[in-house]
């Protein structure tokens, strides 16, 4: 036991020495770990935040909600769009709620981004408040306060959202009347409907078909139809493309990791053969210089691998974004369930790229000590 220890001691001091000796072999494993972990903690944690943003948004959405959202830009749409949602509303098992979503975002005085809304004459059930009103919260209820619309100041009294305004809405909302965004709606505008059917999650199905039926029929290219099932199926989509990236990041990128691994301690070990066949003459056996080598990948690889997953979260917000994950998903980012449920598969890649890299050394600590030597 005591001559293990003293063996593993001095194989530790030999590996702070020659890093000391030659910093430039681990600063290359480094590198090349920083590299990899970024790119895989990246494309990992845009799936975990887009998977995270789908589950609470079938949560907020409800097993019986039905979500309508029809993009206009002419009269002649919002007639047709007025027959489908007098369609719905004449239903005895539904209730319907239509409001107007103005292409402008509104900043709140604390520099906040809210998204606006406002009514149409002949949309049903809109029990909003007809006073300017933002709706959060993150604000206690009757505060008045103002937002700023295209330039313009707008007094607003806070409110707290109702349950089906968050159907459609993951952040603050402001509900202005038409007459201070008329010109922002008469270019464009899209009414959202939000359809809460009485007769369970059965139903919803089978109108939510019917609904996407009839758009078909009448071929409402500008109209889409969410309901919980296109969430799910959505979901199970995300689920199956996130499965084939974690498959290609722990054989994809392992086995570059391994090349590049490989090539390094290929070179370390043909600089010190002589030194490694004299320690084995000595009674060292091969498997602990073998080990010496692993563990000399591995420290620098997990080290490097923490910064690395450290930094791309908390750059998430700014790198997210540039490879199409929206920001209102990053809400649902949770760093401790990411590590927990992705974790592994760094962790697989990084194991399983510095254990390839380090089998030339174990192939080439076959050869006898004599020929090394002679």
């Amino acid at each position: 036991m005591k001559s293990l220890f003293s063996t593993t001691w001095f194989l530790v001091e030999d590996i702070v020495r020659r890093w000391i000796e030659n910093p430039l072999s681990p600063l290359a494993k480094m590198t090349i770990t920083l590299v990899l972990v970024t790119i895989a903690s990246t494309v990992l944690l845009s799936f975990h935040v887009s998977e995270k943003a789908i589950e609470d948004q079938i949560v907020r959405f409800g097993a019986s909600s039905l979500v309508l959202r029809e993009h206009h830009s002419n009269v002649n749409q919002r007639q047709r769009s007025t027959r489908m949602v007098d369609f719905l509303r004449a239903r005895p098992d539904v209730d319907i709620v239509s409001v107007v979503a103005v292409p402008t975002t509104a900043r709140t005085e604390f520099r906040t981004t809210a998204q606006v809304l406002t009514t149409l004459e002949g949309l049903p059930g809109n029990t909003l408040n007809q006073v300017p009103t933002l709706y959060s919260d993150a604000y206690t209820a009757g505060v008045r306060t103002a937002v700023f619309v295209q330039g313009n100041r707008i007094p607003v009294v806070t409110q707290a959202a109702p349950d089906w305004l968050k159907r459609i809405a993951s952040g603050d909302v402001v509900h202005l009347p038409y007459s201070l965004v008329h010109e922002a709606v008469d270019q464009a505008y899209e009414v959202i409907s939000v359809v809460e059917v009485k007769g369970g999650p059965t139903v919803a199905a089978t109108l939510a078909a019917s609904i996407q039926s009839l758009i078909e029929l009448e071929d409402r290219q500008r109209t889409r139809l969410f309901s919980p099932e296109s969430l799910f199926n959505e979901l199970e989509q995300l689920r199956r493309d996130q499965s084939l990236w974690q498959l290609a990041i722990v054989w994809g990128m392992g086995l570059a990791m391994a090349i590049v691994l490989s090539v390094i301690s290929l070179m370390e070990y043909k600089q010190r053969e002589f030194y490694a066949a004299l320690l084995r003459s000595l009674g060292m056996h091969a498997g602990l210089i073998y080990l010496r080598y692993l563990v000399e990948a591995l420290i620098p690889t997990f080290l490097i691998a923490g910064v690395a997953l450290y930094l791309v979260v908390s750059m998430s917000s700014a790198v997210l974004p540039s490879i199409g994950v929206e920001l209102s998903a990053l809400g649902s980012l949770d760093l401790d369930t990411f590590v927990a449920e992705e974790g592994i598969y760094l962790a697989a890649f990084l194991i399983l790229g510095s254990f390839i890299g380090s089998l030339p050394v174990a192939v080439l600590l076959r050869k006898p000590v004599g020929k090394v030597m002679a």
